[in-house]
């Protein structure tokens, strides 16, 4: 039987809520159901809100608030650790990857080679393939892109007979 806890969002999130006056208080309340909720003030929506939602006005920032709401959801849907997200160039020669690579290294933007270049289904995304969590991927490929920094570009990784260059992107 899964459990419900109790979560606190708290600072990074904003809520789009111009209907609401810019006053700050502690308590406001959604006016109106499937109001989106930001990862910032300018990100992209994480969630929707149903009307009534209690939330507690932490900062302003012109239009934009930044709210603490407090949530239920089922243990089950919580992750350990946060998803990552990676961009990845998948090409058939290794002289190919070095080219690609010496191009990125001298500052070229991935997501331009990636359009260019590369044979994975995310070309057309600039190689964004998404968020995942640890085990959607092979142990080796994981292995790399967890070991980068935001923003870092991996070495080349020979794989199943082609070449891979991976940029850790959160």
């Amino acid at each position: 039987m899964n459990r419900v806890i109790k979560i606190i969002f708290l600072s990074q999130l904003l809520l789009a809520c111009t209907a609401w006056p810019q006053v700050k208080a502690a308590k406001k309340y959604v006016a109106e159901n499937d109001v989106r909720l930001l990862a910032h003030a300018i990100g992209k929506p994480i969630a929707a809100l149903a009307k009534g939602t209690e939330c507690t006005v932490v900062r302003e920032q012109g239009e934009m608030i930044q709210v603490q709401i407090t949530g239920w959801i089922s243990r089950s849907s919580l992750l350990e650790t946060a998803p990552l997200r990676a961009l990845h160039i998948l090409v058939d020669s290794r002289e190919e990857a070095d080219a690609i690579y010496a191009q990125l290294r001298a500052g070229k933007s991935f997501e331009e080679l990636a359009r260019a270049h590369s044979k994975s289904p995310t070309a057309e995304r600039g190689g964004d393939i998404g968020y995942f969590e640890k085990g959607d991927f092979d142990v080796k490929i994981e292995t790399v892109i967890i070991s980068l920094k935001n923003n870092e570009i991996s070495p080349i990784v020979e794989f199943g007979g082609k070449y891979n260059i991976f940029k850790r992107i959160e």
